[in-house]
């Protein structure tokens, strides 16, 4: 955002990273007085409870707000609309942390490694409101 020169449009809300916490806050902010278009969330536990205060207010999450996650759990995907999410894969981050871990101990002055993995974003329709619409058949 800062880079972009949209400092004065950006807003950090912290709070318990829970779905109800992500259901509270975004009632919170959709009821003042300078409502975001966009919400990217700690995790996808609190997206999920910003598509739930979002449906409560009857707003569209892709349509009235956009809706982002982190952690591209399951039940991300199934949700209504589902939600863009950035995967993770907690499981790829504890196994690579594990094999560096017990390479070091082999190895204790072994040279440093660093590792980085992707984390593609998987997008879907809390994010974009095109997504929603049936596809035109030619």
């Amino acid at each position: 955002m800062h880079e972009a020169g949209l400092d004065d449009l950006s807003r950090i809300v912290r709070g318990p990273l829970t779905r109800c916490a992500g259901r509270e806050i975004t009632l919170e902010l959709m009821r003042g007085d300078d409502v975001p278009t966009a919400l990217i969330c700690h995790n996808d536990l609190v997206a999920l409870g910003a598509l739930l205060a979002l449906s409560h207010l009857g707003l569209r999450a892709g349509q009235d707000c956009a809706v982002v996650g982190v952690d591209d759990i399951d039940e991300a995907a199934l949700t209504d609309p589902a939600l863009t999410s950035i995967a993770t894969h907690p499981r790829s981050i504890g196994r690579r942390a594990a094999e560096l871990a017990l390479k070091r101990i082999r190895t204790p002055d072994g040279e440093r490694e660093r590792i980085v993995l992707e984390a593609p974003l998987m997008v879907r329709a809390s994010s974009q409101p095109s997504l929603d619409r049936p596809q035109e058949s030619p």
